[in-house]
């Protein structure tokens, strides 16, 4: 069920303001536009609690652009920084 960031130091929200820009930085949010050193996170409110779930691929990205009535705001990070607080990741990156 994708992969998500949970930094432990700080909130997500925190994490992603300090290290991600706005999801629209390099134009229309699709995989293509993304530069190949960063990926998409889209931080979605789910009511109760948020969570920040990372697009490793096409398909992650349009699971999470799919309009389903939940406040969603978008962010690009670096693959790298990604990696700090979700190690995981790498294992998705490799499919």
């Amino acid at each position: 069920m994708g992969i998500y960031v949970n930094p432990r130091d700080e909130t997500k929200e925190a994490w992603l303001e300090r290290n991600g820009k706005p999801g629209d930085t390099y134009g229309f949010i699709s995989f293509s536009a993304c530069p190949p050193d960063m990926l998409y996170v889209c931080l979605i409110d789910n009511g109760l609690f948020t969570a920040a779930g990372i697009a490793f691929d096409e398909e992650e990205l349009q699971v999470f652009k799919d309009p389903d009535g939940r406040k969603k705001k978008w962010y690009v990070c670096k693959i790298d920084d990604l990696l700090m607080v979700c190690p995981d990741l790498l294992s998705f990156l490799k499919r």
